[in-house]
């Protein structure tokens, strides 16, 4: 299973129920869909066509590269 790294659940219940996904590059409370959709797939890596993601990822090799 292929999840993303920036991707968090948060827990409000007992056994892990009733909690949230929020994404720490966007800051928006994701929904279960979007989170299966997107961010935490049964195969590949769809995470890295994320908007969010795809800029982080650009933002991190500038840094390297003018480092």
């Amino acid at each position: 299973m292929a999840r993303c790294p920036y991707l968090e659940y948060k827990s409000r219940g007992a056994f892990f129920l009733n909690g949230s996904y929020s994404c720490e590059l966007s800051k928006k409370l994701l929904s279960d869909s979007e989170v299966n959709n997107k961010c935490n797939t049964s195969y590949g890596y769809n995470y890295d066509q994320c908007s969010f993601y795809k800029k982080r990822q650009e933002e991190i090799w500038m840094d390297i590269y003018l480092s």
